[in-house]
């Protein structure tokens, strides 16, 4: 058993390595990226031809085609557009050798139904360059595009969302990797939709977004499922630095949203590959998803806030600030707070390859859920969750195997602080847990390690108590009769003031390898008004079979003045069936306590004789 423990410590420590290779290379490319999106677009100086030398007069009426066209036929250089509008009546193309030069508010006019085409650069300031009912699109080299090209202003009060789909749209037409860029210190209203109730700015899965400007959804919107769809499969786009307002306290909901009824998204992704947000903020928001990745390759969240989430919300439903479906996603440095309690989970993420990091939640009902996924093209395997920290949630991590086996899960260094009344909607004395495995699972848990955690309960306030025997520092209750555990670690983790267990086993199914060892548990059963022993340091309940498992080397700790704990070791046991005599093995565990726990023994071994072989008390 000791060469599988040296396996399970090997993987983490081989992620952790992983980790912070990842960490260098995407921070490089962090700091790289900040400062073109800060950077203010100024208004070019006068250079190369001017329009007006070729008979262009940029009075708004007079048609200045014939100007444009003998400028379109310039073999190389570039074009200047002092301030004026100029009028083009016919579709016109200016070759990728030539660079068209907008001065302060010059702009070209297109006549409806022609199509203005720009194979080559493009320069402009902060006003707008394209006026007209006609169609401006290109296939150049331009890398960003701005909203206010299109008549965006950024004032807080103009609706700008149909240039920033304008501007969008013209990116689209531009070779892979253009950008829309919102500028800092501007405020751009969001106040219309381009698909009704359903999608306020509608996007390809080219085109990317950054910027230091804020977004902001106008007052009274209305239904609607998302700020940013990805209508086409992500092709390695990128989100830096832009703030989205999604101003919950004045677009209140009086039912519950749904998928696709008024799920209010804020960025959505369907399929594809490669997806980087950097520096995003988002606020109040009671969105079902802020990010929602289904089934998305290659993701990145990076440095990102997302503040005062689930504000206003009037009753529960289910939310996730992240969720990502997909092979290989890093999270990390995240941080979420959530505002009311419509903020249910912080981070879902299912699949393969996720790695979850140094995250920080607070007053969610759950930090972070880890769940299997039924698409085969998405294995349940190597994924690790380290480093987080989350502050008073419900449940500080909920991990779900119903929709296929899940294997080489990692969950190490993370530091969660349980509070029963923290987030989210709650009844009375209903289970609160630091890390809880779904109860009702019937796929298998292959090579799981959960190490070197701390875990905190916090009392609620009030006269809060609860019944509920789940509400443990670590709940492996897996009650279904399929369910299968093969290899399972749970290893230095610090269990402190736990409602009833400091750790919970109660597995219907087959389990091998399950080794719980050099734990410490301190006062546990804090909160927990029963009799049933659901106050005990270590717990075993009802296990059917038991093939090859230990519990070693843990410490449980009771320093109250008043004994809380029914015993330190229990074992309820089915009978000789279970194989408890032969399998299970209790070794060099260590009770601390001044006074006589609730059961009057220190350990308990319930319908089988004691099995605790070698005890130090």
């Amino acid at each position: 058993m000791g060469h599988k423990t040296n396996m399970c410590l090997q993987r983490c420590k081989k992620w952790m390595l992983v980790i912070g290779v990842i960490f260098v290379i995407v921070g490089i490319q962090w700091n790289s990226s900040s400062e073109n999106t800060a950077a203010a677009l100024e208004t070019p100086a006068p250079q190369g031809t001017n329009i007006k030398s070729l008979g262009a007069t940029g009075n708004g009426t007079t048609d200045d085609t014939t100007a444009l066209r003998k400028a379109s036929e310039m073999l190389s250089g570039k074009i200047y557009f002092p301030t004026g509008t100029y009028v083009l009546n016919e579709d016109l193309v200016f070759r990728k050798e030539l660079t068209l030069v907008f001065g302060q508010n010059a702009n070209i006019k297109v006549a409806s139904g022609k199509t203005l085409k720009l194979d080559g650069g493009l320069q402009g300031g902060l006003y707008t360059l394209f006026t007209g009912d006609g169609s401006v699109v290109a296939t150049g080299t331009i890398k960003k595009v701005y909203p206010e090209w299109f008549g965006a202003l950024g004032n807080a009060i103009q609706d700008d969302r149909p240039f920033i789909q304008e501007a969008v749209n013209f990116a689209t037409t531009l070779k892979k990797g253009a950008a829309v860029h919102f500028t800092q210190n501007r405020n751009y209203v969001l106040g219309t939709m381009t698909v009704p109730q359903q999608t306020i700015i509608s996007m390809p899965g080219h085109v990317s977004l950054e910027g230091r400007g804020t977004l902001k959804v106008r007052n009274n919107m209305g239904k609607y499922n998302t700020v940013f769809e990805f209508t086409k499969p992500i092709d390695h786009i990128y989100v830096r630095e832009l703030t989205v307002d999604a101003n919950a306290q004045n677009n209140p909901i009086t039912e519950k949203p749904s998928d696709t009824n008024n799920a209010m998204r804020v960025f959505t992704l369907y399929t594809g590959k490669g997806a980087q947000f950097q520096g995003v903020t988002v606020r109040n928001s009671l969105s079902i998803q802020s990010v929602m990745a289904n089934v998305v390759d290659d993701l990145v969240v990076q440095d990102c806030q997302f503040l005062n989430m689930g504000v206003g919300a009037p009753f529960f439903f289910d939310t996730s600030t992240i969720y990502a479906v997909g092979n290989n996603a890093i999270i990390t440095r995240n941080y979420f707070e959530a505002g009311g309690a419509g903020s249910n989970t912080a981070i879902e993420v299912h699949g393969f390859g996720k790695v979850v990091s140094y995250n920080v939640t607070k007053k969610f009902r759950t930090g972070i859920i880890y769940a299997s996924t039924a698409n085969r093209d998405y294995k349940n395997e190597n994924n690790l969750i380290t480093n987080n920290r989350i502050e008073d949630a419900v449940f500080g991590m909920s991990l779900w195997a119903t929709r296929g086996d899940v294997k080489q899960l990692t969950i190490t260094n993370n530091s969660i602080i349980v509070n029963a009344r923290g987030g989210g909607f709650l009844s009375t004395n209903a289970e609160s847990a630091g890390i809880q495995f779904h109860h009702p699972s019937g796929d298998a848990w292959i090579n799981i390690a959960i190490t070197d955690n701390f875990i905190d309960f916090k009392h609620p306030g009030g006269n809060y108590m609860t019944l509920a025997p789940h509400a443990a520092g670590i709940d492996l209750s897996l009650q279904g009769s399929g369910t299968k555990v093969e290899g399972l670690l749970i290893k230095g983790n610090i269990i402190r003031n736990a409602y009833t267990n400091g750790i919970t086993w109660n597995i219907e199914g087959v389990q091998n390898n399950v080794v719980v060892e050099e734990n410490t548990i301190v006062n546990p059963g804090a909160l927990y008004s029963g009799k049933e022993g659901y106050s005990s340091g270590i717990a075993l309940y009802e296990n059917p079979l038991f093939s090859n498992c230990f519990v070693r080397n843990n410490v449980v700790v009771e320093d109250r003045t008043t004994s809380k704990m029914y015993t330190g070791l229990l074992l309820r046991s089915l009978g000789v069936a279970d194989r408890a005599h032969q399998q299970l093995s209790w070794i060099n565990n260590t009770i601390v306590s001044e006074m006589t726990p609730l059961s009057g023994e220190k350990t308990v071994a319930i319908g089988n004789t004691p099995i605790i072989v070698q005890t130090p008390f």
